[in-house]
């Protein structure tokens, strides 16, 4: 079985980019997939998106991320690792959550990081309309998602609710 990474490494130019065994990997990252995910442990496997230039191929990094949900934004410390079996990764040493720093960042979160009433279309939505005040809006009470064409009075009670239920997570 070819990894992601091996696929990545095969394209004239990539491997650069994904770095070399034992090099360290810093940086804030967002979750683009996740392949595995044991709740027990918080241990995960998970491709990953640089949210400084989101240009750049995704990483493969394992280690401890708590209960990673896709878009979620982490601070991460590794090292690039080759799994004997699945070719070149991160491993992780420190997975700290934060906020996403850009649109794009932001975009993703919104579109899968479990807040009811959101999906692609209405976080693109949300983006569009509030561009860089979304994030502040939400965390102010959300009182303002009725302006967002096609967010009615249900659907923004229901994102209101669900953000602030994940309102720790957000920060």
């Amino acid at each position: 079985m070819t990894s992601f990474a091996n696929k990545r490494e095969n394209q004239v130019g990539m491997r650069s980019f994904l770095g070399r065994e034992g090099e360290p990997v810093e940086g804030p990252y967002s979750i683009d997939h996740i392949t595995y995910a044991n709740p027990d442990t918080g241990y995960a496997v998970v491709r990953m998106i640089s949210a400084d230039d989101p240009g750049a191929p995704p990483i493969v990094a394992v280690g401890s991320f708590l209960q990673p949900r896709t878009g979620e934004c982490y601070y991460i410390r590794g090292t690039w690792h080759r799994d004997p079996q699945y070719g070149l990764q991160v491993r992780v040493s420190s997975a700290l959550p934060e906020a996403p720093r850009s649109l794009e960042a932001l975009e993703r979160y919104l579109s899968g990081a479990s807040i009811k009433g959101l999906g692609p279309h209405y976080a693109r939505a949300l983006i569009k309309h509030f561009g860089e005040d979304t994030f502040r809006i939400l965390e102010e009470g959300g009182h303002r998602l009725e302006e967002v064409p096609g967010i009615g009075p249900v659907r923004a009670r229901t994102i209101r609710e669900s953000w602030a239920s994940h309102r720790g997570i957000h920060r």
